[in-house]
């Protein structure tokens, strides 16, 4: 019932090499080669021309003029390994999200990323899916929103495996025995569903057909079902496990988007039904793509690290801060009116403005506060925040605006 993608040497699988000199000018060098039934890539990397050098060699997996469909699987291995000035590697899954599934326009390309260290793994590590995110710099880049921050691997036209962020230059070998795609046929729970149904439905033929034997056939019918209803059990576990690992943001171990999709009703119900209150605390890094063009990404991801730190010991425990995208943050405020919610947004600002930041920058953040009102739609209230936070952004930056009903 399991089925697998191998991408390797022998799987047939057109391949390219690139590097920051194929698209961006840069002096780096790269070469494909083979050993042993094992593919190479030997770069060197000069950053003289390009500030952030890499090398990747890419598989197309289009079949015609559809990619794959990547979200049917559960996880992916990597047989790779990497010698050189900073041993990582960084996967992309790029996908077509165009009308015209032929078109790779940039805006219509969207690149899927990881990027682990093979050494931790013993060079061989299996990822599920889930930590797949949409790359930071591809949002920035192409002006993407809210609704572009979500996992799209239905149609992956191309794989490619390289160098890490912001490597050193200098000499790399990167080296892949395999990648493997694994999943199932069938997702576990529907599988098992589907055997219940069967034999529900055999019970029924059997008690229709036979009188005198439906209590002996129910009884055993009955001791499948729980018997499957068990496993069903085990697996639902399993799949709340993955599910819980996915709602985590996992530079920052913050919440992400997915868990409104738990919070959100209990919230509106206990407005509606008991008079309750809520909040919305929107924040934004002021100038934070001046911070990772100017000391790199790696100290853009430091900066967010500390600030979702610091925003933890400010908040209470029925809050819940949320990473919503790039360097964008939200805390949903239970039990609180939009007065109390303008005094916690104002205290962490200051706090902010007095924290010493890596590299001796001095950060700031813009924030806009709202609040939920019964029986308006849900996304009012946040656009209410969102509109908030940009009106202080107009109005110069590092202050809180807040807003009720239009």
């Amino acid at each position: 019932m399991n089925k697998h993608l191998v991408i390797d040497i022998n799987s047939g699988h057109p391949m390219a090499v690139s590097s920051d000199q194929s698209y961006l000018g840069g002096a780096s060098t790269a070469s494909l080669g083979t050993s042993n039934g094992i593919l190479e890539l030997d770069c060197e990397l000069d950053n003289s021309a390009y500030a952030w050098p890499y090398c990747r060699m890419s598989f197309d997996l289009s079949v015609s003029s559809n990619g794959v469909d990547i979200a049917s699987y559960e996880t992916i291995r990597f047989k790779a390994s990497i010698d050189g000035p900073k041993p990582q590697l960084r996967a992309y899954l790029i996908s077509s999200v165009s009308m015209d599934k032929t078109e790779l326009a940039d805006d219509h390309r969207k690149y899927h990323m990881v990027t682990y260290e093979p050494t931790r793994y013993d060079n061989d590590i299996t990822v599920p899916l889930e930590l797949f995110r949409p790359a930071p710099w591809w949002l920035t880049k192409n002006n993407k929103g809210l609704l572009d921050s979500v996992a799209e691997l239905d149609n992956v036209l191309t794989l490619e495996l390289g160098t890490g962020s912001n490597a050193p230059p200098g000499r790399y070998k990167i080296k892949l025995e395999r990648i493997e795609l694994q999943g199932k046929w069938f997702p576990p729970r529907q599988f098992y569903l589907l055997i219940i149904g069967m034999w529900i439905l055999f019970a029924c033929i059997l008690g229709w057909s036979h009188v005198r034997t439906t209590k002996r056939q129910l009884s055993a019918t009955l001791a499948k079902t729980n018997q499957l209803q068990q496993i069903n059990e085990a697996l639902h576990l399993q799949s709340k496990t993955y599910q819980q690992a996915s709602q985590r943001d996992p530079l920052t171990g913050l919440y992400n988007r997915g868990v409104l999709r738990e919070r959100v009703p209990n919230w509106v119900n206990r407005v509606i039904d008991h008079d309750d209150r809520l909040s919305l605390i929107f924040f934004d890094l002021d100038h934070f793509k001046a911070i990772n063009d100017s000391h790199s990404h790696d100290v853009g991801d430091n900066v967010l690290v500390q600030l979702a730190k610091l925003c933890r010991e400010q908040i209470r425990h029925q809050d819940l801060l949320v990473r919503w995208g790039g360097e964008e943050f939200a805390i949903f405020c239970p039990q609180t009116e939009l007065q109390s919610a303008e005094l916690m947004a104002n205290k962490i600002r200051n706090a902010i403005r007095l924290t010493e930041w890596p590299n001796g920058l001095k950060v700031t953040a813009s924030f806009g506060v709202s609040e939920y009102y019964a029986g308006e739609p849900f996304t009012d209230f946040v656009n209410r925040a969102d509109k908030a936070l940009y009106f202080s952004k107009d109005r110069g930056r590092d202050m809180v605006s807040v807003t009720g009903l239009d």
